[in-house]
Order: structure tokens, then C-alpha cells, then sequence
């Protein structure tokens, strides 16, 4: 089942009621949600784009799923005004500096993280933190779980593992087909060789795929994440392609497993995704990294050279007092997942009181 199949075939929406009866509503009506994140770049994005637009003026709402880029949002917004369209667009997350169509009402929901948050709550199985964690009995120096085969993501693995950075991590790896993965054509780092070799995936629990990629996709199956986190001395967290730097916020459950095991972390992401964790209150790790990153620029050598240098920090002689300095901030972190879905409530409410009366 592809994730386009997946999203659009759940039974269940974790929202507020009135979104989630309005989203039910429109599936029900053949209204599903557009996921331009599962079209490449070209003709087939191009016409997922029109069809939006065509959606929203013949229907008068419309929701777009999962992450969308700056020039996507640029095309969708040209159309729309172009065909003097009206209408509800439902987003999983807006940059408030994006425009908005003229005449249109744009609602900001995050629907993945909600879902994983309600699943947490609902299933009771909230974890126990600690503050102070013992690095002998932390066995593995980052834990990071790679499932799919986007090429951001894919990248910073295949990287990790031909410089030896990984040697002490607890991963899972995608399968990847032989010439599909180029950094740069300059090669700078001599290892495009390696690079186009194929890799066949992993997993990090030894368990069949399927099963990882079924509890790597919610929470409810917390536990096992958990625990393996637990093993690690510092966790790695990337949504796909977090190499879209000009991509909106859209949040999935791979930015905040993390918090939930009290585990210092060191967020991948596109700044729009970094702001948005930070006005929520989280922190990540990467003190004393330089996260000024053009929006033009490749991020994936910046984020190597990090990995690399907190790798060796996590496995030298100051690794005890460098995991000590990091208690106060996964315990604030953990306080703060614990309320985020009480705010998303929040937040949603305030969004349908812009619509309701347009419904």
C-alpha cells in the first residue's frame, strides 16, 4: 500500500469533531485530500496542482495533505487567482509569509502528529523519563530509523555509513536502487562511487519490514519505539525530504518520538519546521552549530559534519557530563509533548471559527 493509499483509506481522523466531521465529510463526498508531496517534480505534479485549483472552484474547499514546497504553493496560488477561485483550503501547516489567495480562507491543522498524540493518550502506555541516564548502559551513540527511499533522507544514511559514522548506531535503511543517489557532480567528499552502489534495507529491530513500517507510522506502538531510543545516546530526527528548504512545517511523529523518551535530539529539518518546534517550546540539541542555511544552499554536508561531531562527542571521555547537561531540556521537552495536543486543540478550534459559518 503506498502512503497516498494508506492516508486516504483510514478510518480515522484525530481532530477536533467539527474538522474531522468536515474532512469525513469530504471523503465521504469524493472530496479526498490532494497529496502533492507522492508526485515528483514535472508534468504529473503539474497537473495534481490544477486539479486543486479545480477542485476549489468547483467545490469551494479543498485539502491539501502532507508537506508542500514554497514554488508548489506559488503555482497553486497563481491558478486560483488567475480563475478569480474563492473558497476553504484546508493546509498541514501555512507559513503565515506564504500569500493567500484573494478571497480564500486558509485553515492550519497538523494532522499526523495529532493522530500519533491521540493514539499515545487513548492507548495510556505514556513513558517514564529519565533525567539522568548512564551512558554504560547506553549501548548505541544515535538511533535513527530510515524507512522510505527519498533521496534527502536516503543521502544523509548512505553518508553516514560510507564515512563510518554509524559504526555505533542503531539505524534502519531504506533499499535503494543502484545509481539513483548523487550529492553533487564535484564530488567533493570522493564518494559518489559509493554512493551509486544499491543498498538493501535493514531494519533496526531485526523484525520484518512491514512490522517496523507499522509502528514507525503512529503511536500506538510507543513501546517499541521507546526502548530503542532508550539505548541511544542521542536520537536523530528527520521527516522525509528534509532537504526541501523552501517546504512548509508540515510535523510527522518522527520530529517528536524523541521527546517522549527524555532523549537529547538534534532536529534535520527546513527552518520553517525548526520555527515552529521552537514556538512550541522544544530545543533540540545543536548547540554550537551553525543553522543559518541558505535557502539555496544543499544542507546535507552541514548536517553530516554536525552528526559526525556530536558522534565522536557522545563516544569520548565527556560523554557522561555532556548527556548530564542535557536532563533540564528532554524533561522540559517531555512536559511539553505532554500539553501539545491540548494546543493543537486549541489552535483548531480557533481555525473553524474563521470557516464555520462558510460551511
Amino acid at each position: 500500500m503506498t502512503l497516498e493509499e494508506w492516508w486516504f483509506d483510514r478510518e480515522q481522523f484525530y481532530m477536533i469533531d467539527e474538522i474531522k466531521g468536515l474532512i469525513q465529510e469530504m471523503n465521504n463526498q469524493k472530496m479526498r485530500p490532494f497529496l502533492w508531496e507522492s508526485y515528483p517534480d514535472g508534468d504529473a505534479l503539474e497537473k495534481v496542482i490544477a486539479a486543486t485549483a479545480d477542485r476549489l472552484k468547483n467545490e469551494k474547499i479543498v485539502y491539501i495533505t502532507h508537506a508542500i514546497r514554497g514554488r508548489w504553493w506559488k503555482k497553486f496560488c497563481k491558478d486560483v487567482e488567475e480563475h478569480s477561485v474563492t473558497g476553504v483550503i484546508i493546509l498541514d501547516h501555512y507559513p503565515k509569509d506564504w500569500p493567500c489567495p484573494t478571497g480564500c480562507v486558509i485553515v492550519e491543522i497538523q494532522s499526523v502528529i495529532d493522530t500519533m498524540l491521540n493514539q499515545i493518550f487513548d492507548s495510556g502506555s505514556l513513558p517514564t523519563i529519565q533525567t539522568h541516564r548512564n551512558i554504560d548502559q547506553l549501548p548505541y551513540s544515535f538511533f535513527l530509523p530510515v524507512m522510505s527511499d527519498d533521496m534527502g533522507r536516503s543521502l544523509i544514511q548512505r553518508h553516514l555509513s560510507i564515512l563510518g559514522i554509524d559504526c555505533m548506531a542503531l539505524m534502519s535503511t531504506p533499499d535503494i536502487m543502484p545509481d539513483t543517489l548523487l550529492l553533487d557532480s564535484s564530488d567533493p567528499w570522493l564518494v559518489n562511487a559509493e554512493l551509486s552502489r544499491a543498498q538493501s534495507g535493514k531494519t533496526f529491530d531485526s523484525k520484518q519490514r512491514s512490522k517496523e513500517q507499522k509502528f514507525n507510522a503512529g503511536g500506538s506502538n510507543v513501546d517499541i519505539m521507546v526502548n530503542a531510543l532508550h539505548k541511544c545516546r542521542f536520537a536523530i530526527a528527520m521527516d522525509n525530504n528534509p532537504d526541501w528548504m523552501d517546504g512548509n512545517a508540515f510535523m510527522t511523529e518522527k520530529m517528536i518520538w524523541a521527546f517522549w523518551a527524555g532523549v537529547p535530539v538534534i532536529w534535520l529539518c527546513n527552518p520553517k519546521k525548526r520555527s515552529l518546534l521552537e514556538s512550541w517550546g522544544f530545543r533540540d540539541s545543536s548547540d554550537g552549530f551553525d543553522r543559518l542555511i541558505h535557502p539555496n544552499e544543499n544542507p546535507i554536508p552541514g548536517w553530516i559534519s554536525e552528526i559526525s561531531t556530536l558522534e565522536r562527542l557522545v563516544t569520548s571521555s565527556v560523554s557522561q557530563s555532556w548527556q548530564d547537561g542535557q536532563g533540564e531540556r528532554v524533561y522540559k521537552n517531555y512536559q511539553i509533548i505532554c500539553s501539545l495536543r491540548a494546543r493543537l486543540h486549541e489552535e483548531q478550534w480557533q481555525e473553524w471559527q474563521k470557516i464555520k459559518s462558510l460551511i
